[in-house]
């Protein structure tokens, strides 16, 4: 087996069953500051005991470097004589490489025809994917193969089409080069939102896609079975097999920046086009030039957003485009070689053309760990469509819609009487307060209806109350949902998605399916039935053994807050289906029930959307507020005995067979629940007892603490920040609360209503979009207080017992 030059010192035979080992090759991060050291650093890039991980591109700027054991002392006297910045980024590549092959042989692969962000996935699988979705989608979607690669493999691009001819096209691949694993799932995230998020159909409304996941399949399979940084394609040479597909474009090919010898990283070919993979490419351009309007080529790793061109300082016709739309998703650099990018726009007549390096995996490089894909391939979307929209702006004619409908208002009260004036509308039926008025200076969302706009503006005017319309039209964004939801598939039944709002049903359905595989560790139990009629099922989570100590988490007793069942569901999938959260378990017990109101929350599906009580009849209205509705200070403060209002409490305490079923929770567990979390939306807020005074309970201090370090937990995601503090000061007052419940009756010494963030200016209504972003972050915030109390009730009694 011939291997790319990098190789050839350290290579011993290996059989076709064994991979390449980097046993003490090390990584080395060289901050050249001058020209020289500069110069002298470039000169081991042709070196095959060196492989730059990322590029000299200017003074200043970190260079990563792989270095064979064997060159890694030399290499190290160079840079300390000549007093060049270094550290080393990784010790020993192997092991970072061990751990991947332990955690992808660990994991479940993903079903076929689904798609998984949570691990990458082999080619066969990504083809897969694209073909169910073919099924699925017929009316918008088409595969088709462009080619074969030089093994045999289906070069499969998918189309994603609304139907017509001629509109503008956004054409875009990943892995040209085979060990750049990050970039495909970005590719799949993109078809993924598009698809199957039905708030973004209008993006392929007016323009086409064309994706690409894979353009080198041959080396990308050749990474996860031998090689694992191996970079180029697998067509074979007299000396080195592979070609750089990057530098293999006919466009000033070979002027600079590529290799004319075969076991170079950058070895371009022995002629333009010499890999079927790259023709395949071309013959896209070619087919549609004209009408491909942006072109992305996904790479990693750099975090750069680079244009044309890559052999010339000189700069493109539209720079100034180019650079400005660019800035909008990122800072750009540009500096790259004859490849694709390049192409695209000198021969493809691709006016935006951008090379995208994403991030490397901390100090993986190419090899991040796969927790770092929804990271990656989320914020990356949020570029994704900055791109679209210049597109959509500046190629398609826009039709502007309006209508008039419910609105919501974000009021800012400054003075005592500007918030007694706010809250003098809590109780009149055309207000629904999405927010509370708690403090001076903090916005009040309100939903006003159509009759009592005018005049409540005039009010607002007239007091000079600081206003802003929030959200123009409810039913706008509602209607969204609802097309995004009747063009989604329903998630196949058994399975969890976080990429739609899932249906009761299917929440059960999912739940009855972990207890049917994971036995050993999971089961469902049906802890009531709702007024009409709907399981109340718990899922528990556990080990065996009795007496642990309990982690309870409810859901959804606010049926409109669709937010907080996926958080529910993300952290049971993380339990059970993550194996690499066994320990959390182990010593632990978790009972979770992702929706408390089943009612409700399926009412507010197909009737009412900001549907909030249960659906118990009443004589003047229907429903209860079931957080308002436990025995514990039961309608002592914060709380209507008004049918119609949002928080009626119900003609008594545990009037809702829904608060009954979790009461009883609390009472069999009494003592064994060491946590207690009740998950709502919006705020974002962290709220400790109590509900309905300011007096702190007696571990306020302990409550605070943990509280801030889940924020803090959270806050290192993407810098959500939640409030921390007691329910009455930070919030509003409430008697009648699951939270107080479980302290002064369930004997919960943590326990926290834990308000998610809203979904941007959606308020209750997120788009779907947001729910991995919540559900990723809001989960390391669950580990923080699952490890407080392994940490209090299982370490400290183990060392206690120990000790004696």
């Amino acid at each position: 087996m011939k291997l790319s030059a990098f190789y050839l010192l350290s290579f011993i035979a290996l059989s076709s069953s064994e991979r390449l080992s980097y046993e003490g090759y090390k990584v080395y991060q060289v901050v050249p500051k001058t020209i020289n050291e500069a110069k002298l650093v470039s000169e081991y890039e042709n070196d095959f005991n060196f492989d730059f991980w990322s590029s000299l591109t200017a003074l200043n700027v970190p260079v990563d470097i792989m270095v064979t054991p064997s060159a890694q002392s030399g290499f190290v006297e160079v840079l300390e004589s000549e007093n060049i910045d270094f550290n080393i980024l990784i010790d020993n590549v192997e092991d970072k490489i061990q751990e991947e092959d332990q955690r992808q042989m660990l994991s479940t692969r993903v079903a076929a025809g689904g798609v998984s962000f949570t691990e990458y996935m082999r080619h066969d699988e990504i083809l897969a994917y694209l073909d169910q979705l073919a099924v699925e989608y017929p009316d918008v979607v088409k595969t088709e193969v462009i080619g074969k690669s030089f093994e045999g493999r289906n070069l499969t691009v998918i189309k994603i089409s609304s139907g017509g001819s001629d509109k503008p096209i956004i054409f875009i691949e990943a892995a040209i080069h085979a060990r750049e694993w990050i970039a495909p799932p970005v590719a799949l995230y993109i078809i993924n939102q598009l698809l199957e998020n039905g708030t973004n159909s209008d993006m392929y409304r007016d323009i086409d896609w064309i994706i690409h996941p894979v353009v080198n399949p041959d080396g990308y399979e050749y990474t996860h079975t031998d090689v694992r940084l191996w970079r180029k394609t697998r067509t074979p040479g007299t000396l080195c097999d592979g070609v750089d597909g990057n530098r293999n474009f006919d466009y000033q090919w070979m002027v600079t920046g590529a290799s004319n010898w075969q076991c170079s990283e950058t070895y371009a070919g022995h002629s333009a086009f010499s890999e079927i993979e790259t023709q395949a490419v071309r013959d896209l351009f070619l087919a549609n030039r004209g009408n491909i309007k942006l072109f992305i080529d996904l790479h990693s790793y750099g975090q750069l957003l680079l244009y044309p061109w890559g052999f010339t300082d000189d700069l493109p016709d539209n720079f100034d485009e180019l650079h400005a739309l660019g800035l909008k998703v990122n800072e750009s650099i540009s500096s790259s070689l004859g490849g694709s990018r390049d192409y695209a726009k000198a021969i493809g007549e691709v006016d935006l053309s951008y090379t995208i390096e994403l991030p490397s995996g901390g100090s993986d490089g190419f090899n991040p760990d796969a927790s770092e894909i929804i990271p990656v391939v989320t914020e990356t979307w949020e570029g994704i469509k900055t791109f679209y929209e210049h597109i959509q702006e500046n190629y398609v004619e826009l039709e502007a819609t309006t209508s008039s409908t419910y609105k919501v208002y974000q009021v800012i009260p400054k003075s005592l009487s500007e918030a007694k004036l706010l809250k003098e509308y809590e109780n009149d039926g055309d207000f629904d307060f999405w927010s509370d008025v708690r403090e001076l200076n903090l916005p009040v969302d309100v939903m006003v209806s159509p009759s009592s706009q005018h005049e409540f503006e005039q009010t607002l005017d007239t007091e000079n109350l600081d206003y802003d319309i929030l959200i123009e039209n409810v039913q706008e964004k509602i209607e969204e949902e609802d097309m995004r939801q009747m063009i989604s598939p329903r998630v196949t039944t058994g399975e969890v998605t976080f990429t739609e709002y899932m249906r009761h049903d299917d929440i059960l359905a999912y739940l009855d399916r972990l207890a049917e595989d994971y036995p050993q560790i999971a089961t469902t139990e049906v802890i009531g039935k709702s007024f009409e009629g709907r399981n109340l099922t718990v899922i528990k989570i556990s080990s065996g053994g009795s007496n642990k100590p309990i982690i309870f988490i409810e859901a959804a007793i606010h049926a409109r807050e669709w937010i907080a069942p996926p958080v529910a569901l993300y952290t049971i999938q993380q339990l059970v289906e993550n194996a690499n959260n066994s320990d959390m378990y182990r010593d632990i017990d978790w009972i979770i029930l992702p929706v408390v109101n089943p009612d409700g929350y399926e009412y507010s599906h197909t009737d009412e959307r900001l549907w909030r009580k249960t659906r118990s009849p009443g004589s003047i209205c229907d429903g209860v507020d079931g957080n308002r509705n436990f025995g514990h200070q039961w309608m002592l403060v914060g709380a209507s005995n008004w049918q119609c209002s949002q928080t009626y409490a119900g003609y008594q305490a545990f009037s809702e067979v829904e608060t009954q079923a979790v009461r009883d929770i609390f009472l069999a567990n009494r003592g064994n629940i060491k946590l207690f979390l009740d998950v709502h939306s919006y705020g974002p807020y962290f709220l400790y007892s109590w509900g309905y005074t300011e007096d702190p309970p007696e571990n306020v201090e302990e409550l605070h603490s943990l509280a801030a370090s889940a924020n803090d937990a959270i806050s290192a995601v993407r810098n959500t920040s939640f409030a921390v503090g007691n329910s009455m000061t930070l919030l509003y007052a409430v008697g009648g609360g699951s939270r107080d419940f479980s302290r002064a009756v369930g004997e919960v010494d943590l326990g926290y209503t834990v308000e998610l963030p809203p979904g941007g200016s959606s308020g209750f209504n997120p788009d779907a979009s947001e729910i991995i972003p919540v559900v990723t972050e809001t989960w390391e915030g669950i580990k923080v207080f699952y490890e407080y109390i392994q940490e209090q009730y299982v370490d400290s009694e183990s060392s206690t017992i120990s000790s004696i």
